[in-house]
């Protein structure tokens, strides 16, 4: 119920901020997802309902971006031209991840016999995928002048 209105709340609130263009769709998604795996990791560290309820209060928030913002950070990724495709391979990687993530998490807490290891790598790949998100327009900065002296050669 927490996660679920909170989430609702930061969905409004995240498209308010992105259409004013406070932050781009990309550094929106990426904050989110770090956020999220912020929260995961340390969750472990609460003790009581109180301050469960208020951690993810705010992972509901930084979710509510992830299902809207998606899409729109697949097409400024790849353009409209090849949107679907796009589209359709971020679906393919989403459900990859669904499929293996909670057997590797089960392998995980079979080695530790520890939630909190598990929590621990849930919101270490959260916040992976964030950073990996937040580097590719710095590498794409950085890759294309070195791709226009290669053309001109």
């Amino acid at each position: 119920m927490i996660v679920g209105a909170s989430s609702l709340i930061g969905r409004v609130c995240h498209g308010v901020i992105i259409d004013s263009k406070i932050i781009t769709s990309v550094q929106g998604l990426a904050g989110g997802l770090m956020v999220c795996g912020l929260v995961n990791i340390f969750s472990v560290f609460t003790s009581s309902y109180i301050s469960l309820a208020l951690i993810y209060t705010v992972f509901g928030f930084a979710n509510g971006v992830y299902n809207p913002l998606t899409t729109v950070v697949v097409k400024d990724f790849v353009g409209r031209k090849k949107f679907p495709q796009g589209q359709g391979l971020c679906q393919v990687f989403r459900g990859i991840g669904g499929l293996i993530g909670p057997p590797i998490t089960g392998l995980i807490f079979d080695a530790s016999q520890s939630y909190n290891v598990c929590y621990i790598y849930s919101g270490s790949m959260l916040f992976l995928a964030g950073f990996i998100l937040v580097s590719v327009p710095c590498i794409r900065k950085w890759c294309r002048p070195r791709v226009e002296i290669h053309e001109e050669n």
